[in-house]
């Protein structure tokens, strides 16, 4: 599969995950179930690391050669901290983070 078809298939699930997540608190506001809740929040967690392996795919041979050279080398595909992943792709490009239009608004 190439980088772009596996950026949109990945993109598609966090959707997916996020309204599955919404979904879930809805659901635990109504019961009162906790399950419903930390279900919710493992959606959202999943969704971020479905975010991270998105944008890993247009940028996996600079990506791969950070990860070979840290000072700890790992395998590329053993990474699946979506927080770790957003930090090492920061590095490869300054810019990875988008810049808001304007500050916040109350």
């Amino acid at each position: 599969m190439d980088a772009p078809a596996i950026y949109l298939e990945k993109m598609d699930e966090a959707l997916k995950r996020l309204l599955a997540s919404e979904d879930f608190v809805k659901q635990s506001i109504r019961t009162g179930n906790v399950i419903d809740l930390e279900s919710g929040a493992l959606q959202i967690r999943k969704a971020m690391e479905a975010v991270a392996f998105a944008s890993i795919a247009p940028n996996k041979q600079q990506y791969e050669a950070v990860r070979r050279n840290a000072e700890k080398p790992i395998h590329f595909g053993n990474d699946w901290k979506a927080d770790s992943i957003f930090l090492t792709l920061e590095k490869l490009n300054p810019d990875f983070y988008p810049n808001p239009v304007s500050g916040p608004v109350q």
